[in-house]
């Protein structure tokens, strides 16, 4: 009997031993967790900028008839003015075609933009004045003398040169005169065989007046102070805006014709 209580008592003891070793192991696993987060994303803002340009104000071949416009024909029926090579050319009566020269800013930047443009225009004109037209003149050995007194000319590519009274008769020479009767009178504001159309206000210009018409409009309507000078043709104008958006109901496109 007493062997048998030894016996319960042992398997008790064991029973408790195993309780607490499973109240152990369950005590060295169980684990607590909190979690938080948090975030934002976005894009980068678009530029959204477009400038563009395209067309030409001249071309190589023209066609024939009232039209004189730009062609790509090379059929000598059908055209005026064809080039030699591959140069553009203007002649009299000439016109470029119904689109010109296109150029824009357009867009939906989603940033201040500022824009800086720099116009360059060069004239090809005749100031007011009068202008001697040259004509050939026969002289030999004998009239020389008196020519040179008179005053005659050599020709040196398209520049003309006053003989001297010290220089000597060439008979391989040609000899030029100014002919008196037929002066070329300019009159006030000067001669430009080339003009152009601003689609801006739709009237004639020159070269200068369409490049500071365009820099009053980049600069929203107010004129540009830059560079003219009738004496070498050219027009420079530099225009700079800050804080403008370029956008679709706003856009900036103009031709030049």
């Amino acid at each position: 009997m007493m062997r048998r209580n030894k016996a319960i008592r042992a398997a008790s003891v064991l029973f408790i031993a195993t309780l607490l070793s499973t109240s152990a192991v369950s005590g060295t696993y169980a684990n607590y967790v909190s979690k938080g987060s948090a975030g934002g994303n976005a894009r980068v803002a678009k530029w959204g900028v477009v400038i563009t340009g395209s067309g030409n104000l001249f071309s190589k071949n023209y066609l024939n008839g009232a039209t004189n416009t730009p062609t790509t024909s090379t059929t000598d029926s059908e055209i005026s003015v064809e080039s030699s090579n591959e140069d553009m050319l203007v002649a009299p009566g000439t016109k470029s075609d119904t689109t010109g020269l296109s150029f824009g800013i357009t867009g939906t930047p989603e940033v201040d933009t500022r824009v800086k443009a720099t116009i360059e225009a060069k004239d090809v004109y005749l100031a007011a004045g009068t202008y001697a037209v040259m004509k050939e003149v026969a002289v030999n050995s004998d009239t020389f003398a008196g020519k040179v007194t008179s005053g005659i000319y050599t020709k040196s590519g398209t520049a003309y040169t006053k003989v001297a009274s010290g220089d000597a008769f060439s008979s391989s020479a040609v000899y030029y005169e100014i002919d008196t009767d037929t002066d070329a009178v300019v009159a006030a504001g000067g001669y430009y065989p080339v003009v152009f159309t601003y689609t801006g206000d739709g009237s004639a210009h020159t070269a200068n007046a369409v490049a500071a018409a365009v820099a009053a409009a980049l600069n929203g309507g107010t004129a540009v102070t830059g560079t003219t000078a009738n004496s070498t043709a050219t027009a420079v104008f530099t225009e700079t805006t800050a804080n403008k958006k370029w956008l679709d109901g706003n856009a900036f496109i103009h031709n030049v014709l």
